[in-house]
């Protein structure tokens, strides 16, 4: 997952947005520059299965909505910088904009439109070229905005 993570944002020039050589350098030598959460930070399992955020939404589990509603958006309320999130996937970006749209988390910035990177995603690479062009407006907003 995360081979194909860092080629997508490669391939967007995410990393010459950084000034850091390649994206994959977040993960060891420039590390300080990721802030890598989960919104829900503990295994979840449902039916015996990996709980994979569709069935049942996120926001009918009273335990599940208290993580990401209150546990998720008070971590990133604690970061001093405004942040980009890159959602991996429909569910979470749902629940972010969800959290920005009723002011939950707050100065932070949504890259919207980001695949999954699983290599279950059968559909990763189609949707990734077809959000590309909309994926790199918006970091090229990110990057040159004014705080």
């Amino acid at each position: 997952m995360r081979r194909n993570l860092v080629t997508m944002l490669d391939e967007l020039d995410f990393a010459t947005m950084l000034s850091i050589p390649t994206t994959a350098t977040l993960f060891n030598e420039h590390q300080e520059l990721l802030h890598a959460t989960s919104i829900l930070k503990h295994p979840v399992f449902y039916r015996g299965k990996n709980y994979s955020g569709h069935q049942p939404k996120i926001d009918r589990i009273p335990l599940l909505r208290h993580y990401a509603y209150e546990h998720f958006a008070a971590e990133l309320n604690q970061l001093n910088e405004p942040a980009l999130i890159i959602p991996l996937g429909r569910i979470v970006e749902a629940t972010v904009r969800t959290l920005l749209h009723q002011g939950r988390i707050r100065k932070h910035f949504l890259l919207s439109g980001f695949p999954h990177p699983s290599g279950v995603n059968g559909h990763r690479k189609r949707q990734f070229e077809d959000n590309r062009s909309y994926l790199n407006q918006q970091l090229i907003h990110y990057f040159t905005r004014s705080d």
